[in-house]
């Protein structure tokens, strides 16, 4: 179950600890026991950590978003780039006859 708890936030846990500590010592060490079948939280602590989950999984959405939406912006703005060179180039042939 221990490990079902760590693979279950560790997008909490690599984060904020970066040598690998499991989940269980994120909280406090009163605030948590873990058997060796079973995890046992106070009230509360579940909510804690999913709330930390879904904020980090918020923010992951977040950059992916900005990610594309950049993407589709530049694609425009060179189409459209493009297209004035088209037209520049075309005004120029009819100013010259």
């Amino acid at each position: 179950m221990a490990r079902e708890i760590d693979y279950r936030w560790r997008c909490i846990a690599d984060v904020e600890n970066r040598a690998g500590i499991p989940i269980g010592f994120l909280l406090s060490s009163g605030d948590v026991q873990i058997g060796k079948t079973k995890v046992f939280l106070r009230a509360g602590q579940m909510a804690e950590l999913d709330a930390r989950k879904a904020q980090k999984l918020s923010n992951a959405a977040k950059i992916i978003q900005i990610q594309i939406r950049t993407h589709i912006a530049r694609r425009c703005y060179i189409a459209l780039r493009k297209s004035v060179v088209v037209w520049q180039s075309f005004c120029r042939v009819f100013n010259r006859k």
